[in-house]
């Protein structure tokens, strides 16, 4: 068997596991995007979001922070890992 195409029964097999085992994914970045490079071979990036919102007419408050590090496994290929906070008020008055 050619080592491609033991690849990608490897990564049938481990995406069939994943979703027997009910765990959830959660996309960090779009699948199709301008940014098609990257951050090579030992590299790595953190990447910080954050979003503070004030309801209106009693709406509430959001407070949101993600953060997403990555590493580059090889020029085409890297691993991410993510973790996200959240806090809402709703209903809250403003004055």
């Amino acid at each position: 068997m050619n080592t491609k195409l033991a690849g990608i029964r490897w990564l049938q097999g481990f995406a069939a596991a994943l979703a027997a085992a009910g765990l959830q994914a959660h996309a960090a970045q779009p699948l199709i995007t301008d940014d098609t490079v990257t951050q090579g071979t030992q590299r790595w990036r953190l990447e910080i979001e954050g979003l503070d919102a004030d309801g209106r007419r009693g709406a509430g408050d959001l407070e949101r922070y993600d953060g997403v590090l990555s590493y580059g496994l090889s020029e085409t290929a890297d691993v991410q890992i993510g973790a996200g906070w959240i806090r809402s008020e709703i209903g809250r008055a403003h004055v």
